[in-house]
């Protein structure tokens, strides 16, 4: 009877111990399934944001390509005006006290306001070997009613070039000689320009210019 007794025992602990294991496995088998929502839903998250990291990256796209436009637009606008001053070679003979080889011309840098509007602070520059531009040493109206103020050389500039005004101004170098043209000035908005013989046109750089 004991014997008996013990072997089924034996069975009913077995039969626990199943039913421990079939409970275990129940409960890894939802642990999977929790494991496998939470990855499709960092999936599902990823993909969201990486679909919102895409819109973005085409928002600032379109929004940097607009912004271009509009500093496109405005600097058009800014150099409107200096685009429009008429700079040009010639020659002379020289000015009072310059001397060159006898025959010999000497450079002249024309420059004709074609703007509707005045510029101010006008000054043409020569450089010579790609040195700083160096500034002429007279200067004389040549359209309009351009007047020919007497400090003129004194600040190597004209004070204020109206519209469809010019002046020629003179150079101490003969034509002999190999030079590039620059012409600076301010407009009416306060800018300052610098205009090259190849007629571009660049913001003003002063470490380019003798004082």
């Amino acid at each position: 009877m004991i014997a008996v007794g013990l072997g089924g025992f034996a069975v009913y602990q077995l039969k626990a111990a199943l039913s421990q294991v079939d409970l275990l496995r129940q409960q890894v088998d939802l642990l999977a399934d929790q494991v496998k929502l939470q990855r499709d839903d960092l999936a599902l998250q990823r993909e969201a944001i990486a679909a919102e990291a895409e819109r973005n990256r085409k928002r600032d796209e379109l929004l940097d390509g607009q912004l271009e436009e509009l500093r496109r637009r405005q600097r058009a606008l800014d150099r409107q005006q200096a685009n429009r001053i008429r700079v040009e070679w010639d020659q002379s003979g020289p000015p009072p006290g310059v001397e060159v080889e006898q025959g010999d011309a000497v450079h002249v840098a024309l420059v004709i306001n074609k703007s509707p509007r005045p510029i101010r602070e006008v000054r043409a520059g020569m450089s010579l070997h790609n040195e700083k531009y160096r500034h002429a040493s007279s200067i004389r109206p040549i359209l309009g009613d351009a007047p020919a103020p007497a400090y003129e050389v004194q600040d190597y500039r004209v004070d204020v070039v109206q519209a469809d005004e010019g002046y020629a101004f003179v150079f101490p170098f003969s034509v002999r000689k190999a030079a590039r043209l620059a012409v600076r000035f301010v407009d009416d908005e306060g800018r300052e320009w610098q205009v090259e013989d190849d007629y571009s046109v660049r913001e003003y750089d002063p470490d380019e210019w003798m004082t």
